[in-house]
């Protein structure tokens, strides 16, 4: 596991050298459009071929915790605890 927490923090600290944003807030998104981005996802065709049902009160929290960049309790699909600190998690393909 230490390597991938390397990668990660890898990543991160690239993003931070290229002004990337490190959550969803931080793009000055407001999650009054939540509803929205929930409707909007989940008509992606990504949904519709992951492997896990997916329904819509599962995008939003992944939307919810991406807005502050929280993804505590997301381990490989899992809501278990995970050893990424909150505070330095990037932004992924929400």
């Amino acid at each position: 596991m230490q390597a991938a927490e390397k990668a990660i923090e890898t990543i991160i600290e690239m993003n931070r050298s290229m002004n990337i944003p490190l959550n969803i807030k931080e793009l000055g998104v407001s999650l009054d459009v939540l509803p929205k981005l929930v409707e909007d996802s989940m008509r992606s065709g990504n949904v519709s071929v992951n492997p896990r049902l997916t329904k819509g009160s599962d995008i939003q929290l992944i939307i919810e915790k991406a807005y502050e960049g929280d993804f505590e309790g997301f381990n490989n699909g899992n809501r278990s605890t995970s050893s990424a600190k909150s505070s330095e998690t990037a932004i992924v393909n929400v």
